[in-house]
């Protein structure tokens, strides 16, 4: 379960990157100021990254206006949400990031695919095209590093992912996916942007005992700047 926190200025945070990357994605705006905070304990060197959001309600893509509290509510209680709620985008968001983190344990051999004697019909080094594939109940035959292995692919399956791609097309499940997808890339990348200002950074042990907390200068950094700009277009 993420954590939040509601303070005097009405921010939300949560250090569940996946939630994060669909409350982005569902256009809840990030803070302006201190989007991102870095806490490492000096005794355990346990990091903790927290993503901050205003605590505002949004009107999102079917027309419901949720709040970041609103979202993680649907997000702790999955099941019941999506059994009343199929078509709402958190479904394929949130599929996606499933698929994307069951790839990546693939790749690194925690996983193996499903033995299959099928022939590949199409082959991708995408990572986010077959996360958003695999999401889409195509299931990977086989991981021939660097290619996915899927069995034949429909080509409207595909051209509305490059719709999202070239266009930013939102409509179809797929495209929601890629931009949870690409929500979280930009959230790692911002996240690797902070932690190695934290390098740069002495920190100041605070009145707990020995925790070093970093916030990123605001707008000190462009390509930091730029990354939670793309993040939260909506």
């Amino acid at each position: 379960m993420s954590q939040t926190h509601q303070g005097p200025d009405a921010r939300y945070s949560t250090s569940n990157t996946n939630l994060a990357a669909c409350i982005g994605s569902l256009k809840i705006p990030v803070k302006s100021t201190d989007p991102v905070t870095v806490v490492r304990d000096s005794d355990t060197k346990r990091t903790v990254v927290s993503f901050w959001f205003e605590d505002v309600g949004v009107e999102e893509f079917c027309g419901q206006i949720h709040s970041p509290r609103t979202i993680e509510r649907y997000w702790n209680n999955r099941e019941s949400f999506e059994r009343e709620n199929p078509s709402h985008p958190l479904v394929p968001m949130r599929a996606a990031l499933d698929a994307l983190d069951w790839l990546i344990k693939a790749w690194h051999g925690r996983i193996m695919p499903a033995a299959s004697l099928d022939k590949p019909g199409f082959l991708t080094q995408d990572l986010a095209l077959a996360a958003c594939l695999k999401a889409s109940g195509y299931n990977l035959i086989r991981l021939d590093k660097p290619r996915y292995a899927f069995r034949k692919i429909p080509n409207s399956l595909l051209e509305n992912f490059r719709d999202f791609e070239e266009f930013g097309v939102i409509e179809k499940p797929i495209a929601l996916m890629h931009r949870a997808l690409e929500a979280r890339r930009l959230l790692v990348d911002t996240v690797k942007l902070a932690q190695a200002r934290i390098r740069f950074t002495d920190g100041v042990a605070d009145s707990d005992g020995g925790r070093m907390a970093l916030i990123p200068e605001k707008a000190s950094d462009e390509e930091f700047s730029r990354a939670l700009d793309h993040l939260y277009k909506p």
